[in-house]
């Protein structure tokens, strides 16, 4: 088994010609934060799986965690215009590569000793205390794939710097687990197979909380409250519950600040318009008579949630994403 340990911030593709190894690599640390790096191989895992172990005993104040980094496929490249393409002609010029092709960017925890089929790499974390010794530090991490053993040696300067937790920090950082919207819940669901708002679904939630929170996510973007119809079809209201309990878990797990989902959206065929449209209802423009009924009885659940809910001080309220030029004037 060859190894070459590479910074965290490269590209490593499963294609890519190994090269020469590379066993030792150097970190720097602020304290009560981390660096990372990857170790690629030039292995491939059967079908069937491998067992893998590793072995290291970290210096006083750092905390070592070894994954596995799965390769992901790449549909489509960045376009120049929106969003993505697969005309090569037009991104030729700025793309790292053509799609579609695959990348190492899906860690995977190996706590049940088992590595997946494929490419094979792994994801290096160390954190460093907050209290950690100042200084350069030096380990070794042994790594067993199969009957294969090799390691690592990695070189740590922990700065006397100390990073605020998330909490504390006062730069605000998201994530959009919760995508707005009637659904509001479709993330989730799409990455898990959950019903919306089931016991299972809050269960994944919490899971991705704590992981938001590590990676110093402080302000949690809540779903879009949900329209209460009657045998119309007309907006009578609005259900704020499951926008509660997301808020409750968010604090709950360490958040800062939470914010309602947006109200309002562009139509992406009309991109450089003014017009806005109900985020529930996109036949209802927002400056219409009923655009603004509809935003009044919404912002009167906001208000009832922001007192009545416990919120004050910790909750904000989303209008509209992504403002265009066309309607940014006041």
């Amino acid at each position: 088994m060859k190894l070459k340990a590479v910074d965290s911030v490269t590209w490593c593709w499963p294609d890519a010609p190994f090269g020469a190894e590379n066993l030792s690599i150097a970190l720097d640390l602020a304290r009560n934060s981390d660096d990372c790096f990857q170790i690629v191989t030039d292995l491939s895992v059967p079908d069937e799986g491998e067992d893998f172990s590793c072995s290291v005993q970290p210096p006083e104040g750092l905390r070592v965690s070894v994954s596995q980094l799965c390769p992901v496929g790449v549909k489509f490249n960045s376009s120049p215009k929106f969003h993505e393409t697969r005309d090569w002609e037009s991104v030729k010029d700025f793309v790292t590569r053509r799609a579609p092709f695959e990348a190492f960017d899906r860690v995977r925890p190996v706590d049940d000793g088992r590595l997946l089929p494929g490419s094979l790499a792994f994801f290096v974390r160390v954190d460093a205390a907050a209290d950690a010794p100042v200084g350069p530090h030096e380990f070794v991490i042994e790594l067993k794939v199969g009957s294969c053993a090799r390691a690592v040696r990695v070189s740590a300067e922990v700065h006397r710097t100390v990073l605020s937790g998330a909490k504390e920090s006062p730069y605000g950082m998201t994530h959009w687990l919760i995508e707005p919207g009637e659904t509001c819940s479709s993330n989730v669901c799409r990455l898990h197979g959950a019903e919306p708002f089931s016991e299972e679904y809050y269960a994944l939630v919490e899971k991705h909380l704590d992981d938001l929170v590590d990676m110093r996510n402080n302000f949690f973007q809540l779903p879009t409250a949900i329209p209460v119809r009657d045998g119309s079809g007309r907006v009578l209201g609005f259900d704020f519950s499951q926008v509660a309990r997301h808020a409750r878990l968010a604090l709950g797990h360490g958040f800062r600040v939470v914010f309602g989902g947006f109200v309002a959206r562009f139509l992406h065929a009309s991109w450089n318009r003014k017009e806005y449209y109900l985020l529930w209802n996109r036949d209802v423009d927002i400056d219409t008579p009923e655009g603004k009924r509809q935003l009044t009885l919404y912002f009167e659940g906001v208000k009832r949630i922001h007192g009545d809910g416990g919120f004050a001080g910790v909750y904000m309220q989303g209008g509209v994403g992504e403002p265009q030029f066309a309607n940014s004037d006041p």
